[in-house]
């Protein structure tokens, strides 16, 4: 069965199943990945009235996906791919429906996709800090893509990223370390701040 089968109206209880699937406050895998194959199956996702009486039309998997609910499933594409894991018919299905592999297409570090992850709001997550270089610095972040750097040394480079070390707790050891990362003013205020 796919989408050009299905009348709107039918779609939707087969999307609202997903979606009740995915918000389920005590998570069932087995739950989640059999109303994710049905929704694919179908091809529900792609024309369905949701209970606003909105018709959802969408022609791409992915940003159906990310969407708010009632028009989208509202979740990461790199979720759908951890629940898909070990289940090679809903492998094949997310492939099948254009889902970006992370693990092969654009993925940074550990599988995770820049342009298909939720944004976080700050910080040093290796997903902001591209974010932010694809948008302030598109020569870093290329750099960081090709995997000729890494995300927080382009950071550093950018400037929006400060330098950190890792140091013992044991001052013998400490010293000397702080003497070496240092430059003589900022030991000046170290040594003020110690006092």
């Amino acid at each position: 069965m796919n989408s050009a089968a299905l009348e709107p109206a039918e779609a939707w209880p087969i999307v609202q199943d997903a979606i009740l699937a995915f918000r389920a406050k005590v998570p069932d895998m087995a739950y989640a990945r059999h109303a994710l194959a049905k929704v694919l199956s179908t091809g529900a996702w792609s024309r369905y009235d949701s209970p606003t009486g909105k018709r959802v039309l969408y022609e791409d998997f992915a940003e159906w996906v990310t969407r708010p609910v009632p028009t989208g499933l509202e979740t990461s594409v790199e979720n759908l791919w951890e629940i898909a894991k070990g289940d090679r018919e809903l492998t094949k299905e997310l492939q099948k429906a254009g889902l970006p592999d992370l693990a092969k297409n654009g993925a940074i570090g550990n599988g995770r996709s820049v342009d298909n992850v939720k944004a976080t709001q700050g910080g040093n997550s290796e997903t902001y800090i591209i974010r932010r270089l694809k948008r302030d610095h598109p020569d870093l972040a290329e750099l960081v893509l090709d995997g000729k750097e890494t995300a927080r040394a382009a950071g550093i480079a950018a400037g929006f990223i400060k330098p950190t070390i890792t140091v013992p707790i044991d001052p013998d050891r400490l010293a000397p370390i702080l003497r070496k990362k240092l430059d003589p003013a900022a030991l000046d205020r170290l040594r003020e701040l110690l006092g």
